[in-house]
């Protein structure tokens, strides 16, 4: 009898051990098709979220460097305007005092003027000036660099008068090669 029982429990153990390995089985199975399909996508997307998560901080830092570029400009800005001259048009007492600013430039930059010209310009019919503001036209006859011509001309385009240049001529200096001859025609406007 207890060798019956024995041959009993053991083909149940048996008949377990079956079943205890149809269920590993079934487990690995359900691993390796939890791993095929779920985990890999899941850690695809992970490591596409890495690639945009590193992507945005560079994207971050370069919007604050940006944004701080900003700043500077705006603080640039408002500090310049404290500075900032508005530009007038000059009355016909001033063109004198005007031909001396020129001149003042001119010789700052180290440019011979050889002529100054002052020429108003009558106005034509149908004009959209007033008829109080009427342009004036200095011709300018002068010798000088190039650096120097660029300078002279940032100070003009930058000066307190409103003055424009309307044109310009350069030709070689047939005595001294390193200066240029120079026409310059400045635009300004005089008001009565």
């Amino acid at each position: 009898m207890n060798a019956q029982k024995l041959v009993n429990k053991f083909n149940k153990l048996k008949l377990s051990n079956k079943k205890i390995g149809l269920g590993i089985l079934i487990a690995l199975l359900v691993i390796y098709a939890d791993f095929s399909f779920v985990i890999k996508s899941q850690l695809r997307g992970i490591k596409n979220a890495e690639v945009r998560i590193t992507k945005l901080k560079s994207d971050i830092q370069n919007l604050n460097s940006g944004l701080a570029r900003l700043g500077a400009l705006k603080a640039k800005e408002s500090a310049g305007k404290g500075s900032f001259k508005a530009r007038r048009l000059i009355t016909e007492d001033e063109i004198t005092a005007l031909i001396e600013v020129i001149s003042a430039m001119a010789n700052k930059e180290s440019i011979r003027l050889m002529q100054i010209k002052p020429q108003k310009m009558p106005l034509p019919k149908d004009t959209a000036l007033k008829e109080a503001d009427k342009s004036l036209l200095i011709n300018l006859e002068m010798t000088c660099g190039y650096h120097s011509l660029g300078k002279f001309l940032n100070n003009i385009e930058n000066a307190e008068v409103l003055m424009s240049i309307d044109s310009i001529k350069v030709s070689n200096d047939s005595a001294d090669y390193l200066k240029q001859k120079v026409s310059l025609l400045l635009r300004t406007y005089v008001k009565k």
